[in-house]
């Protein structure tokens, strides 16, 4: 539904859209955020970035809401 609406939104006001997807298996998005969350401690606060450490339990409830997009909704697949 909310990606229907956010196309319809561009296209009613003529604002080319297009949904790249990234189908990153899920070993590899928890080694990443991983990787950005041991980046963000050693960098501390003082990196002049806004960021925010994403703990394991909010990765899993994050991961239950999202629903993969269909075939037809995709206009860019990039596998990783």
């Amino acid at each position: 539904k909310e990606r229907d609406a956010a196309r319809q939104y561009f296209r009613s006001r003529g604002i080319p859209m297009e949904l790249h997807y990234f189908a990153v298996p899920e070993d590899i998005r928890r080694m990443r955020l991983e990787q950005r969350n041991k980046a963000l401690e050693e960098a501390g606060s003082g990196n002049g970035k806004k960021a925010y450490y994403i703990e394991e339990n909010l990765r899993q409830k994050l991961d239950r809401k999202f629903e993969e997009p269909s075939a037809d909704e995709i206009d860019v697949c990039i596998k990783g």
